[in-house]
C-alpha cells in the first residue's frame, strides 16, 4: 500500500470514530421523550451521521436528520437564531440548552452544538494525529451538514 493510500485509510478510521461520539454526543441532546413534552423520537432515530467523500474528494462527516429538526436546533419565528448559527460548525455554535417554553415559537435548544464538548474533540484528534482541530478542520472539509 502506497502512502497516499495508507493516509486516506487513516483519515477515514480517525473520521470515523469522530463521527461515532459526535452521533453519541449529538443524539443526547436530541429533543426527546421525557425531557421534551412535544418529542416523539422519531428525530433521534432518523439522526444519522456518516464519513464519505465529497464530490470535491474531500473527507466531510455528514449529518442527516428530518427537516423540522431544524425547528427546535434553531428556533422559530422571533426565537430563530437559524441565520446566524446554521452557517457556524457545530464547535462554534451556541451550546446545548435544552427544551425551554416559549410563547408564540420554539426557542432554540441548540442540540446541533458541540461547543461544550470541543475540547474533549480536539484532544482526540491531536491524540490520534499529532495536530489540532483547527488545524485538522483547516487541512479537511470534516463538517458537512444537510437536511433530508
Amino acid at each position: 500500500m502506497d502512502a497516499a493510500k495508507g493516509l486516506e485509510n487513516d483519515i477515514k478510521a480517525i473520521l470515523k470514530k469522530v463521527a461515532t461520539d459526535m452521533s453519541r454526543d449529538l443524539k443526547r441532546q436530541v429533543p426527546q421523550r421525557g425531557q421534551n413534552p412535544y418529542a416523539t423520537g422519531s428525530l433521534k432515530s432518523r439522526f444519522n451521521l456518516d464519513v464519505r467523500k465529497s464530490s470535491k474528494n474531500e473527507w466531510e462527516i455528514f449529518m442527516t436528520y428530518p427537516f423540522y429538526g431544524n425547528y427546535t436546533a434553531f428556533g422559530t419565528r422571533g426565537y430563530s437564531n437559524w441565520r446566524e448559527q446554521s452557517r457556524l460548525n457545530v464547535f462554534d455554535r451556541l451550546p446545548f440548552s435544552g427544551y425551554r417554553k416559549g410563547r408564540n415559537g420554539i426557542i432554540p435548544q441548540n442540540w446541533l452544538s458541540l461547543r461544550n464538548q470541543k475540547a474533549t474533540y480536539e484532544k482526540m484528534i491531536q491524540d490520534e494525529l499529532g495536530e489540532s482541530l483547527e488545524v485538522f478542520m483547516d487541512r479537511l472539509t470534516t463538517i458537512g451538514i444537510r437536511t433530508r
